[in-house]
C-alpha cells in the first residue's frame, strides 16, 4: 500500500498545506509545462493596464473589435475575482461592440454567453450560443461548450451530453473532456467520468489554468465518492498538483478546506475557507467558514458570520434579480429556524424550476422535508438516487426523510451507505 506522509507547503498568508507524497517526487498527475507564479498584485496591475490601453484605443477609433477585446478582458478578470461590476462592464462593452457590428461578431456574443454562464442565466447563454452558430453558419466549438455547460446547469443532462460529445468530436481538448466528465458524474456514470478526467489530463496542454482546473474538478469528484482509499489518495495528489500550478486558486483552497472537513480537522478547514474567500469574495466560502467556526466552538463569531453572509446574499439577490439563490437557501436550511421555513420553500421551489440541477434538487428535497411535506421530499430525493447521485449529503437527506416516515430499515440502509462513503 502506498504510504501517506504529511509535509508542509508554503502558501499565501503563511498558510500551511497538507500534502501527501507517494514515494516519488512527481505523481502521475504532474503538470509538465513550466509554471510562472504571478502575484495577485501583478495580475491586477496588468488588468488595469490592459483596460487603460483598450479604452484609449476605443476613444480614438471606436472599434467594435477593440470593444470586444475589452469586454473579454473584463469578463476574464470578473471570473477570477467574482466581481459583478466587472461582469457588468464586460456586458456593456460587448453590447456596444454588437451595436457597431451586428453581424459576424461572434466574439462579442461569446462574452455575453460567458457572463450569462457565470451568473447562471443558462437560457440566455443558450440563446447567445444559437446566435453565434447562426452568424457563423456552422456550429463552433465555443458554441458547443456554451450549449453543453448551459444544459448541464439546467439539469438537461441528455442534451448536455449530446453537445459535449459533439464538442469532443470537433475539438478534443482538455476543457472538453473535463466538461464531459462533470456531466457523466452528474449522471452517476462514475467510471466513465474517471476515464474522461484521465483523458483530459493525458493531453498535457500548455494551459496552466485549465490544467489546475481539471485536476481540481477531478479531485472534487473523487472526494464526493470515496468508495475506496485509492479515490482519496488520488484526490490528494490532484489537489497538491493543482495547488502547485495555481497556488492562489480559490477553488483549490476551498477544496482543501473540504478535505480537512472530511478529516474532521475543522480549524485547518476554516483557514482555507478564509483564504478562498479573500481571493474570490465568493460568499459560499464565508458561509462554510461560519459553519465550521460553529462546529469548532466559536458559536458567537459563527453567528456573526452567518448574519453577515445572509445580509450580503440578500443584497446580491436584490441587485441581480436572476442571481442564484442556492447559497441563501442552504444558509437558511442549515440555520434550522422554523420561522425561515416558508421563505426557504418558496426560494427552493423557484430555484429548482430555474436551474433543476443536483444542488437545487437536493435543496428542494431538504426544504420539503423541513416543511413537513415528506412524501414529496422522498420523491424528490429519490430522483437523485435514481441517477446514482449518492454523495454524503444526498444519502444523509434520504436517511433523515425515511426516519421521519418511520421506515427505519430503509433509513439504516442509507446510513450504512453514508458511513461507507465517509470512510477514508
Amino acid at each position: 500500500m502506498v504510504k501517506r506522509v504529511l509535509i508542509s507547503l508554503s502558501l499565501l498568508a503563511g498558510l500551511a498545506a497538507l500534502a501527501i507524497t507517494y514515494g516519488k517526487n512527481k505523481s502521475e498527475y504532474y503538470y509538465t509545462f513550466p509554471v510562472a507564479h504571478i502575484t495577485e498584485e501583478k495580475l491586477q496591475e496588468d488588468f488595469f493596464n490592459q483596460v487603460e490601453f483598450y479604452q484609449k484605443k476605443i476613444k480614438k477609433n471606436n472599434s467594435a473589435k477593440d470593444m470586444t477585446m475589452l469586454a473579454q478582458i473584463y469578463a476574464n478578470r470578473a471570473k477570477v475575482v467574482t466581481s459583478a461590476d466587472y461582469f457588468l462592464a464586460a456586458s456593456r462593452y460587448a453590447y456596444r461592440s454588437i451595436a457597431l457590428m451586428p453581424q459576424y461578431n461572434p466574439g462579442a456574443w461569446f462574452v455575453l454567453a460567458d457572463v450569462a454562464l457565470a451568473q447562471k442565466e443558462f437560457h440566455k447563454a443558450i440563446n447567445y450560443a444559437n446566435i453565434i452558430n447562426k452568424q457563423k453558419n456552422y456550429k463552433t466549438p465555443e458554441a458547443y461548450l456554451i450549449l453543453a455547460t448551459s444544459n448541464l446547469g439546467l439539469g438537461n443532462l441528455e442534451a448536455a451530453m449530446i453537445f459535449a460529445d459533439e464538442l469532443i468530436d470537433v475539438f478534443p481538448s482538455e476543457k472538453a473532456f473535463t466538461l464531459r466528465a462533470v456531466i457523466l458524474a452528474e449522471q452517476g456514470r462514475d467510471q466513465e467520468a474517471i476515464n474522461d478526467f484521465e483523458e483530459g489530463i493525458k493531453l498535457m496542454e500548455d494551459d496552466p489554468v485549465q490544467g489546475a482546473y481539471t485536476r481540481a474538478m477531478y479531485a472534487r469528484f473523487l472526494l464526493t465518492r470515496p468508495y475506496d482509499k485509492n479515490y482519496y489518495e488520488n484526490a490528494i495528489a490532484l489537489l497538491n498538483e493543482s495547488l502547485r500550478i495555481t497556488p492562489a486558486s480559490a477553488l483549490v483552497h476551498g477544496l482543501i478546506g473540504d478535505l480537512f472537513v472530511k478529516e474532521k480537522k475543522y480549524k485547518e478547514a476554516v483557514k482555507y475557507y478564509q483564504s478562498a474567500f479573500r481571493q474570490s469574495k465568493q460568499l459560499s466560502f464565508l458561509f462554510k467558514e461560519a459553519m465550521y467556526q460553529k462546529i469548532s466552538g466559536n458559536a458567537v463569531y459563527a453567528e456573526k458570520l452567518f448574519n453577515q453572509t445572509e445580509i450580503l446574499l440578500r443584497m446580491e439577490l436584490n441587485k441581480y434579480k436572476n442571481a442564484s439563490a442556492a447559497e441563501l437557501i442552504r444558509l437558511l436550511l442549515e440555520r434550522g429556524d422554523p420561522s425561515d421555513y416558508t421563505e426557504t420553500m418558496r426560494l427552493a421551489d423557484r430555484e429548482r424550476k430555474l436551474r433543476p440541477n443536483t444542488e437545487t434538487l437536493y435543496l428542494y428535497s431538504w426544504a420539503l422535508e423541513l416543511n413537513g411535506r415528506l412524501p414529496e421530499a422522498r420523491k424528490s430525493i429519490r430522483s437523485l438516487l435514481a441517477k446514482n447521485i449518492r454523495n454524503e449529503d444526498v444519502l444523509k437527506r434520504a436517511a433523515s426523510i425515511e426516519e421521519k416516515l418511520k421506515n427505519k430499515n430503509l433509513a439504516q440502509i442509507y446510513k450504512g451507505q453514508q458511513s461507507q462513503s465517509l470512510s477514508l
